[in-house]
Formats: structure tokens, C-alpha cells, sequence
């Protein structure tokens, strides 16, 4: 079964070919019907990009630290709920105990 060859591929090629759409419909020399297609695949290509990131980001984990034993204490980004300010407090923290 041959694959499409509009189907994005990965992240890094859907981002090129929907760079190079919206530089061809940014020049506007397009008929309208070929503008409509490229409209639509650039649509694809930047729904498929949304969820490889959306799923790089579930991946995620953020160091909070090394436990006793040696091992890394981490959180996923999603769980992620203290503030800037906790944050930038956390920080100082560390810095000072140097």
C-alpha cells in the first residue's frame, strides 16, 4: 500500500512544507482553486505539527531535584502548577544554598 505523499512525515518536514505554502500564498500568484488545495494541505500540515507537540510536551519532565538516594525527583510539565513567582523563589534558593 503506497503512502500519500501530501501525509506529513515528521514534525520538521510538516514545518518546511508549511513555510513553503504560506510563502506561495503570501505572493498571491496562485489561481484561486490551487490556493484553496494549498490552503487546505497547509491546514493538515499544521493540525499534524500541533499534535507532535502536543505530545513532546506530555513527555516532558522538569527536574525538581535529586532525592537522598540519588535518583532525579521530576514532574511533567503538565503537572506543572507552580507560579512564576514559586518558580523564580525556588530558584534563589538553590543559588544561595551554593
Amino acid at each position: 500500500m503506497k503512502s500519500n505523499p501530501l501525509e506529513p512525515k515528521s514534525f520538521e518536514e510538516s514545518l518546511k512544507a508549511l513555510e513553503e505554502i504560506v510563502r506561495g500564498l503570501e505572493q498571491g500568484t496562485l489561481p484561486l482553486e490551487q490556493s484553496l488545495e494549498q490552503y487546505s494541505q497547509a491546514t493538515r500540515y499544521l493540525k499534524f505539527c500541533y499534535e507532535r507537540l502536543s505530545q513532546a510536551e506530555k513527555s516532558v519532565q522538569i527536574l525538581r531535584g535529586i532525592e537522598p538516594d540519588g535518583t532525579a525527583k521530576t514532574v511533567s510539565m503538565d503537572d506543572d502548577t507552580e507560579t512564576l513567582a514559586e518558580k523564580q523563589g525556588g530558584r534563589g534558593k538553590r543559588r544561595s544554598a551554593r
